[in-house]
């Protein structure tokens, strides 16, 4: 996705609103996009967008609250506000509304996610959705709820809330907190491994996930050098900045819990696998 904010200036040219926009993926302004935030300024870009978001089709993988699983969601209808509280459906002939309303729903169960879009500031902004991004990142964590304690479901739930509300910095806090203790469970597996690792406490965070590599994904730490920003204080941060590491922050955290749950299902695999072979072996004594 483009940097937040500077997908259009309001001395864009012309051409340089098109091709911003057609660049733009309208299920990830659906899904990932918080809430009043501004995706484009002026005419010309607002009215591309809403043509967008009424005539574009969406297929995209997503955590159905309802289905309790990862599925496939595709675009149902689109819509546009003409009066506060009323919808109606539109043809794609005439020109498209600022106020859209892109449905979604699960191929597995046709529940239905809804993401509405309307004039902010100038421009086209998310300005609500149902369920709320919260919710659903809530619902899709509970899979790793024994590999979580309850600070950690707590604080993700709020990155998630402020992250639906555009307040990118004060939700990246919370991930952060939450990848730090993430990295000293990590480090006591680690030890447990391979003995203590000397020099830990004072190292920066992109030496601690290098000195993790054997209980850390492949992905994380062959790119570790991109968790600097880790180090530097919240205040030294922009909203931009906030932003473009929430999101990757947060797929690291849910790739780790995901390495560490398969991990898990293994060795209850390989357990009960052992049970059963020495029941076997029992068997053949007597």
């Amino acid at each position: 996705m483009l940097p937040l904010e500077k997908l259009m200036t309001d001395d864009a040219t012309k051409d340089a609103i098109f091709e911003r926009i057609a660049a733009l993926n309208i299920a990830e302004l659906c899904f990932d996009w918080p809430l009043y935030r501004r995706i484009i300024t002026g005419l010309e870009g607002s009215s591309s967008l809403a043509r967008r978001l009424r005539d574009d089709g969406i297929a995209v993988d997503a955590f159905c609250i309802h289905c309790r699983k990862t599925g496939t969601f595709r675009k149902a209808s689109a819509h546009t506000r003409v009066a506060p509280m009323i919808t109606q459906s539109v043809s794609s002939n005439p020109p498209p509304e600022p106020w859209q309303t892109v449905i979604v729903q699960c191929t597995r169960c046709g529940s239905a996610y809804r993401f509405m879009f309307g004039i902010y500031k100038g421009g086209i902004a998310k300005v609500g959705q149902s369920p709320s991004a919260a919710d659903i990142l809530s619902a899709d964590m509970t899979r790793f709820a024994a590999l979580l304690d309850d600070v950690d479901q707590h604080e993700l739930r709020q990155a998630a809330m402020l992250n639906g509300a555009g307040a990118t910095i004060g939700a990246l806090v919370y991930l952060r907190r939450i990848f730090e203790r993430m990295l000293e469970r990590h480090r006591q597996e680690a030890e447990d491994l391979l003995g203590p690792i000397d020099g830990y406490a004072t190292m920066w965070t992109d030496q601690r996930i290098e000195a993790l590599r054997s209980v850390l994904p492949a992905e994380v730490v062959a790119n570790r050098k991109a968790y600097a920003v880790l180090s530097k204080a919240i205040h030294e941060l922009t909203e931009e900045e906030a932003a473009k590491y929430h999101d990757v922050l947060r797929a690291v955290i849910i790739k780790i819990l995901q390495e560490d749950m398969s991990r898990r299902e293994d060795e209850l695999a390989s357990n009960e696998l052992r049970n059963q072979l020495a029941k076997i072996v029992g068997e053949l004594k007597d």
